[in-house]
């Protein structure tokens, strides 16, 4: 792991570690928000237009899955790593 040209500090990496875990997790409650009232709606809305919007959401909804999850991978298995290692090396001083 690599962090050359990038000066790091333990507040910055925990808050920047917050960051992540607060987008990935309002991504994920939009995701379902958005799911469950278009579902709702669906029970009485029917036309082209509405079920070509659904349709659309279904797609996009399946790439973003899979974003929230490299963000949650990216905070858990990089960030909490360097936040680790920085840990280590400020009490060794």
């Amino acid at each position: 792991m690599s962090t050359i040209g990038i000066i790091l500090d333990l507040p910055t990496i925990k808050k920047l570690r917050a960051h992540f875990v607060n987008l990935s997790k309002n991504l994920e409650s939009q995701l379902h928000k958005t799911e469950s009232s278009i579902d709702e709606v669906s029970k009485t809305w029917r036309d082209e237009n509405f079920l070509a919007f659904k349709r659309r959401f279904e797609e996009d909804k399946e790439r973003l899955i899979p974003l929230s999850k490299k963000i949650s991978d990216f905070e858990r298995d990089y960030l909490a790593e360097i936040e680790r290692r920085l840990i280590i090396y400020l009490n060794r001083k």
